[in-house]
């Protein structure tokens, strides 16, 4: 078997904070922006990823130039959304970016801060914007907000943080402003529902779903003349009730999450959780630990409509699972090992209660999900991980299992578009039946954090895209073979249904003060073994090769022969392969060099990047003319001399790109000598290029995106 790499998904966010505007009176926003990123971006060309400054300085410009300081958030975050996937955004790289060609998705979340407008309830206006055509763009609006710290005499003294998220309808506030809601009537009558509460001893679920079913069939008071009828604005409506440890002598902090979907003026289709978590518990497990569990139940539909005691308490539970972990008969067992036992315990035996009932999870749940956070410092490893398993019923005896693993290196420090300071997250979803006959399918995190932190230590390009670096890793972690102490390889392609990494680059990496984010999910398949071809054709038309996705064109990079034939072709071996032979034919192509390749290129006017990969490339470049990038950055020189034939100074140039060299630091950062026949050129004191049998002079040299020596 073999590994095919599915469905590359990734995305980039960044997060500009603490962001004053004076709208709606002055205000305090965070602004979360996350692009989704079509499928195949990058492929030909790296550059199509967008540099976040420029996007981040076309918000800043909308907003303080925005003309209605009293439109609601929902219409400012609805035009930014609009203006950003309609509007060419102008860069100082001599391009403008159109997001909509490059983007699935735009999502923008507006986070009032606490105190803005005078107001104390932190509330937030979050829009997807999907671009249908150029001038047309799908949208999905969201507006939550947050009663925090809010005393309630239920079920004894508690202390409760209320979220409530509205989900709008589509095409809400198109012909009238103000369908949209102001929030403020709808907390206060979340407000008198909970003060006139009459029974405070019932379950926070059958609250809550009062909650819901009230906000959604009742009309709520407003100040301005009108009643607000959320069912008729709404497709959903979410309350999550979070009861704050120590409410009610008990400190297990734990929460109620309910959604309700309108279906009449009367009726309601509800969706019904409830969670608690066990935090700083310590345990004897893999040595000492200490963890964190959260117990998520996602309760069947119409559960307590007939008896409403069919909701369990979560105590018992708990203690359940407290005795489970100080009994469990094996330390040595992975983390993912516990948590299937656990699962499978919690929904396959009953759990005694001192209420004279058993409860059976099975009959009331659609599913369970366990979190193991173990904190970092456990067992002596320093790296935070965790395990996730998800069990769904379906026999009285047997449970259907989701499992995942995940580990954070945090506060990496990696010499990367500069000095940064980055925090990676990993996780790994494994393949259904996982150890159910060898335990130790399940991987060790370690090595497998070792082979990360090694990747990013040999990284050949500091300049790349977050994008790009990230997309690499993955493909290299799901395709080559991860050493361990324990005489095995792993294979993660073999274990792994997908895999996500997610880099957040923290504020003041590479002197920008805005922290970003680049995730990349990977999904794999297992395919067939089929013989690796030696020699790969191209066709008479326009043709791409790119080593790092070979699944269409067969051409891994694996010592092989390439023709690509005629039309305007692009090859690039700079990510993945060495020593193939690649013939380009006539027509004007592009090559991204790559390792120790022999490269021929035709007649026409072709252009070689021989400054990506580690050089020892053997190069003819052919008649026409020709364009030949030595370097594309100051800090990524090839390590090892790229050699070349055939260059004629009458047709040929040779380029530097994106660096500090000039005509005016020659001689001092970079030069050329002629050696006997040859030419030796030279930046930043290492040799990079030499050029067979010819004579140049200073006009054979363009220079590029030439940066200030600062």
């Amino acid at each position: 078997m073999s590994t095919k790499i599915n469905s590359l998904k990734e995305n980039f966010s960044f997060e500009l904070l603490d962001y004053e505007i004076e709208h709606q009176g002055q205000a305090v926003i965070d602004i979360a922006v996350d692009m989704d990123y079509k499928e195949g971006i990058g492929q030909e060309n790296p550059f199509e990823y967008p540099d976040f400054i420029p996007i981040a300085e076309f918000i800043d410009n909308f907003l303080v130039t925005y003309p209605n300081e009293t439109d609601f958030w929902e219409i400012l975050n609805k035009n930014l959304i609009r203006t950003l996937l309609t509007q060419p955004i102008p860069t100082p790289y001599g391009v403008e970016y159109n997001l909509d060609e490059i983007l699935d998705s735009l999502t923008v979340d507006i986070q009032v801060q606490s105190g803005s407008s005078d107001f104390s309830i932190p509330r937030a206006s979050q829009v997807v914007g999907i671009p249908e055509t150029e001038v047309e763009v799908n949208l999905g609006e969201n507006f939550s907000f947050e009663l925090l710290d809010y005393e309630i005499e239920h079920q004894g003294q508690a202390v409760i943080d209320i979220a409530v998220d509205m989900d709008y309808k589509e095409g809400i506030g198109q012909e009238n402003p103000f369908e949209y809601p102001d929030f403020v009537p709808i907390a206060e009558f979340i407000d008198n529902f909970l003060v006139t509460y009459p029974n405070e001893t019932d379950f926070w679920e059958i609250l809550n779903k009062n909650l819901i079913r009230t906000l959604l069939t009742q009309p709520i008071p407003t100040p301005y003349g009108v009643e607000y009828n959320l069912d008729e604005i709404l497709d959903s409506l979410t309350v999550d009730i979070q009861v704050q440890s120590g409410s009610s002598d008990f400190s297990i902090p734990r929460a109620s999450q309910v959604v309700g979907i309108p279906e009449t003026e009367v009726e309601v289709n509800l969706g019904e959780n409830f969670s608690f978590e066990l935090l700083d518990y310590e345990i004897e497990h893999q040595g000492q630990a200490v963890i964190d569990i959260a117990v998520d139940m996602d309760y069947k539909e119409g559960i307590g409509q007939e008896n409403p005691f069919e909701y369990p308490d979560f105590v018992p539970i708990a203690e359940f699972i407290d005795n489970f972990l100080v009994t469990y008969p094996n330390e040595t067992d992975f983390w993912e090992i516990l948590n299937k036992n656990l699962i499978r315990t919690l929904l396959t035996q009953p759990i005694p209660t001192p209420y004279g009932v058993e409860y059976n999870l099975d009959e009331i749940l659609d599913s369970l999900t366990v979190d193991i956070q173990v904190q970092s410092g456990s067992s002596d490893f320093s790296i935070p991980r965790a395990s996730q398993v998800v069990g769904i019923p379906e026999t009285e005896v047997e449970v259907n299992l989701g499992e995942n693993f995940s580990f954070e290196l945090l506060d990496y420090e990696i010499e990367h578009q500069g000095q940064a300071v980055i925090d990676i997250a990993v996780d790994m979803d494994y393949k259904e039946g996982i150890g159910q006959e060898n335990p130790f399918e399940y991987p060790d995190f370690i090595p497998i954090a070792q082979f990360i932190d090694n990747f990013l230590v040999t990284y050949p390009n500091e300049t790349d895209f977050w994008e790009i670096l990230n997309k690499n890793l993955i493909r290299t972690l799901l395709t080559q073979p991860i050493p361990t102490p324990y005489g095995v390889e792993y294979n993660l392609d073999e274990i792994l249904d997908s895999l996500t990494v997610d880099i957040q680059v923290q504020s003041g990496s590479s002197d920008f003060s805005i922290p970003r984010a680049s995730q990349v999910v990977q999904t794999v398949d297992q395919i067939e073994d089929t013989e690796l071809l030696q020699v790969v054709f191209g066709t008479a038309g326009d043709d791409i090769f790119d080593s790092a996705f070979p699944e269409d064109t067969q051409f891994e990079g694996a010592k092989q022969i390439l023709f690509t034939g005629n039309g305007n072709d692009k090859v690039d071996v700079s990510q993945i392969g060495i020593n193939n032979w690649i013939d380009t034919g006539s027509g004007n192509d592009i090559v991204f060099t790559g390792t120790s390749n022999r490269i021929i290129l035709g007649n026409d006017n072709d252009i070689i990047f021989a400054g990506t990969g580690q050089g020892g490339n053997y190069i003819s470049l052919g008649e026409g003319k020709d364009q030949l990038w030595v370097s594309t950055n100051n800090n990524d020189l090839p390590e090892n001399l790229n050699q070349i034939n055939d260059f004629n100074p009458e047709d040929d140039v040779i380029g530097f790109a994106n660096t500090i060299l000039s005509l005016d630091n020659k001689g001092e950062l970079w030069d050329y000598q002629q050696l006997g026949n040859d030419i030796i050129i030279s930046a930043f004191g290492q040799e990079i290029a030499q050029l067979f049998n010819t004579t140049i002079t200073e006009s054979n040299f363009v220079f590029f995106g030439h940066q200030q020596n600062l």
